[in-house]
């Protein structure tokens, strides 16, 4: 599983487009006349009026917001019309492990929670949590209890979801990949008469334009690993971040390698001697962590973006344009705004569907209320926008096309940290004139040029390698931490690094992993 910080301001997403799903359409309190009946979806088999008055209970690993209660207070007055139930978020701001450690331990005292959130910042995989008996197969009451949210999803969709042969978190449906993008200035891509960027080399245009005639400003913003920027460029699927394994898009035979055993790595690893040589990186003491390697695109320090400090930085989503733009408007900065460009062509890999999601708790006695209010939340826009962005005219304003947050909301309305498993393409609302254009054309880029790779419900089993795979993940960035230490990364010192990997058991590993793929894909039916 690619290994993510946590961020804890979260990313702002993305846009409504037309979906031809089915509706699920509840009126409101208030204009509903007395005598009219609830409307639901075609097939729906259960009888609201024999429903008993329930409280479900989210455990939501996030810090609670300044304006949760007054919104909680309204999802619930609507809930509780529309289906006789309310839900309480139980926020628990603590580590991963601690967050499961509490859920084991309210499980076990028989005080505990239906349902809780999922998300990159758990980084224990789904199938170890199912294989643990932490989360319930919802396989076959997810269809039944949740249908318009379920036939949201594609065939293959479904098949993404697949563990041990069951279904055990209801997604998001959010579609992203790590397209590798690059977030630059745009008054500097004007003032120097940089007409686009479309690749690596053009990007390097930028950065020699700004590092020889910007002064206090960082040229470039860097927190990722070589793999993570020109892996898919190269024609390589990611397999593993956190042990640098990738294999060939058109390889049928899926065959493993480590990412520094590829022809194409030591080109890269120049191109990013070049990149701190010609100063587009400043030196590795900079405290504000220009250069720390982590496996995220998103730095913690977003004032720096806001202040215009930084000329550029990678994205993996071009709705960070939309996210920094909208800051700087809602702190009264108009001298400069932010572009992203791709900055490669061919496929990249779609993420795992099971990135973000909703996970039921195997002790909950009402699973199917907890897939009721989801299919409630996300077959109705009125539904969505209450629990993701508030009461109307209270906590946003209503513009053309687009939303904006009021003045005592907007801190609450971009810092949200929690809204990802519960976000939906198909209901999410724009917050400027320019973004809704913005993210059809990033649909179409995922569409056309994206796909879920061969392996994706495939989770790798370290444990019987678990010594190398630890020793592993410390050290395969090691050639990149030499460039930023100044070292020329040479063709001697290459060999040393991969003689030494090997003597770690990069083999070894790669034999291990390499048969549990070729074991898990001749028993599974695509």
């Amino acid at each position: 599983m690619k290994r993510k910080n946590m961020i804890i301001i979260a990313v702002v997403l993305l846009v409504v487009i037309a979906g031809g799903l089915t509706a699920y359409l509840l009126s409101d309190r208030g204009t509903k006349e007395p005598d009219e009946e609830d409307f639901l979806p075609a097939g729906w088999a259960i009888d609201i009026d024999k429903l008993e008055e329930t409280t479900l209970t989210f455990y939501i690993n996030a810090q609670k917001q300044n304006i949760s209660e007054e919104i909680m207070e309204a999802v619930n007055l609507k809930l509780e019309h529309d289906l006789k139930t309310k839900i309480t978020f139980r926020y628990l701001w603590e580590y991963y492990d601690s967050f499961l450690n509490r859920l084991r331990r309210d499980n076990a005292s028989g005080i505990t929670c239906d349902a809780f959130i999922y998300s990159p910042e758990i980084r224990v995989s789904v199938k170890e949590l199912a294989d643990e008996g932490l989360i319930m197969d919802v396989s076959k009451l997810f269809p039944e209890y949740a249908p318009g949210y379920y036939n949201q999803f594609t065939n293959e969709d479904i098949k993404a979801l697949n563990v041990n042969g069951g279904i055990y978190i209801i997604p998001s449906r959010m579609p992203s990949a790590d397209i590798r993008y690059a977030l630059v200035r745009q008054d500097l891509m004007e003032k120097y008469d940089i007409p686009s960027i479309k690749s690596y080399d053009d990007y390097e245009v930028f950065l020699d334009a700004v590092s020889e005639n910007e002064s206090g400003i960082y040229p470039m913003c860097y927190r990722n690993s070589c793999m993570g920027l020109f892996a898919d460029m190269y024609g390589y699927v990611p397999m593993d971040y956190d042990t640098g394994l990738v294999y060939r898009w058109d390889d049928p035979s899926m065959k493993v390698m480590p990412w520094e055993q590829t022809p194409e790595f030591m080109e890269c690893m120049q191109r990013m001697q070049k990149w701190y040589e010609n100063g587009y990186l400043s030196d590795g003491s900079d405290e504000l962590g220009a250069l720390s390697i982590v496996y995220n695109d998103n730095t913690y320090n977003y004032d720096l973006h806001v202040t215009g400090e930084r000329a550029a930085s990678f994205i993996d989503d071009p709705s960070y344009e939309t996210h920094f733009n909208t800051l700087l408007q809602s702190k009264g900065i108009s001298g400069y705004s932010y572009k992203a460009y791709p900055l490669y062509d061919g496929y990249s890999a779609r993420n795992s569907i099971m990135e973000n999601g909703v996970m039921i708790n195997p002790l909950s006695r009402q699973p199917d209320r907890v897939l009721m209010f989801i299919d409630w939340l996300q077959s109705d826009q009125e539904n969505y926008d209450l629990l993701m962005y508030g009461k109307k005219d209270i906590h946003y304003i209503e513009r053309d096309g687009y939303i904006v947050p009021t003045a005592d909301a907007v801190t609450t309305f971009m810092e949200y940290s929690w809204k990802a498993p519960f976000e939906n393409i198909d209901h999410q609302r724009a917050y400027n004139p320019g973004m809704k254009e913005e993210m059809e054309e990033y649909q179409a880029l995922i569409k056309e040029h994206t796909k879920y790779p061969p392996h994706y419900s495939f989770t790798a089993d370290y444990k019987s390698v678990e010594r190398i795979y630890e020793q592993r993940w410390m050290n395969y960035l090691t050639p990149e931490y030499m460039i930023y230490n100044g070292r020329d990364l040479d063709g001697e010192m290459m060999a040393k690094i991969l003689e030494d990997q090997k003597k770690l058991g990069i083999d070894t590993l790669v034999a291990e992993i390499q048969n549990q793929l070729d074991e898990y894909m001749a028993g599974y039916d695509r």
